[in-house]
């Protein structure tokens, strides 16, 4: 024992008590390592194989007359579950009136601030009312999205009648500040309905030498003679 010491205190630099400890924990790690594979060879080859059973049942199970019970209708038609989803029910969007419609509608349009749903509104009433959503890109500021946004969520009502500026008896001021009139042609209106007496209908405004056929299509829906 003592030569086995001195040769692992030579060949691996150990001190007494480490030549000692090592002699002392040699023969327990050879066991350790020993003792995993003569577990697998004595032991575990004498465990029954556990699904020996397992198969034996399952051919017994097999051969047994289950009672048939299957989820038939009447006329042996397979009856089949259909999973219903769910899906909220969406309430419809309800549009407003455009031509009553105050600012803080207006605002509630993706696109429309403050300033513009103001100009909307003064556009308005200048105009009499909207009779054609074409007549929003008529309002500065307002551009094509804005105005398909907002005639998605607002109607014109069916039969709307504008605010109609009676020609021959408005005076020159009062039919300038209509969007389609202004001075220029407001002012003939006035000079030609002094010079030839009141207008007998709205057509008469084609006598004018400054209103021309589309001007004339513009302005019908907001005058009237009476």
């Amino acid at each position: 024992m003592k030569k086995t010491i001195a040769f692992i205190r030579q060949m691996l630099g150990f001190s007494q008590t480490e030549a000692n400890a090592f002699i002392i924990l040699l023969p327990l790690m050879l066991i350790v390592i020993i003792s995993e594979p003569v577990y697998q060879t004595y032991f575990m080859s004498n465990k029954p194989d556990e699904f020996h059973d397992a198969k034996k049942l399952d051919s017994l199970v097999a051969t047994w007359d289950w009672p048939e019970k299957t989820l038939t209708n009447p006329e042996k038609k397979p009856v089949v579950f259909h999973k219903k989803r769910f899906t909220p029910k969406q309430k419809p969007v309800e549009k407003f009136d455009l031509n009553v419609a105050d600012t803080a509608q207006l605002k509630r349009i993706y696109g429309i601030g403050p300033v513009i749903a103001r100009r909307i509104a003064l556009y308005r009433e200048s105009l009499g009312g909207f009779i054609m959503f074409d007549q929003l890109y008529e309002v500065w500021g307002l551009d094509s999205t804005v105005v398909r946004r907002l005639s998605e969520k607002s109607v014109i009502a069916p039969g709307f009648t504008p605010g109609k500026l009676p020609i021959n008896h408005c005076g020159e001021q009062e039919l300038a500040r209509h969007p389609y009139i202004r001075t220029k042609l407001a002012r003939a209106i006035v000079n030609y309905r002094l010079q030839h007496g009141n207008f007998a209908s709205i057509d008469d405004l084609a006598k004018i030498a400054v209103i021309d056929e589309k001007a004339l299509l513009r302005i019908k829906p907001y005058i009237t003679i009476d």
